[in-house]
């Protein structure tokens, strides 16, 4: 049983905190749509902006000459498909 009052697991509130910080980092005007994602209010037209952003940041910085993704560049993998659920 979750102790957070929205429900989320710690897994889930997890994901959300290194989404914030990625977001910060490349798309810092999309903040308040993390917060909206954290209150359960998030909109599908924020949840594409977010998940462009996050396709931007794999792209610039998480994969490697090869394209094979880096550990940050899992961990944004990792964020996209929790994002699409």
């Amino acid at each position: 049983m979750s102790s957070d009052p929205l429900g989320w697991s710690g897994k889930d509130l997890d994901r959300i905190r290194m989404l914030g910080t990625i977001i910060a980092e490349c798309a810092p005007e999309l903040l308040p749509a993390v917060g909206r994602l954290r209150q359960r209010s998030l909109e599908p037209a924020d949840r594409s902006r977010l998940e462009e952003a996050l396709a931007n940041a794999l792209v610039e910085h998480g994969l490697t000459i090869d394209d094979e993704p880096t550990q940050r560049g899992l961990l944004i993998e990792d964020l996209l498909g929790w994002l699409d659920r």
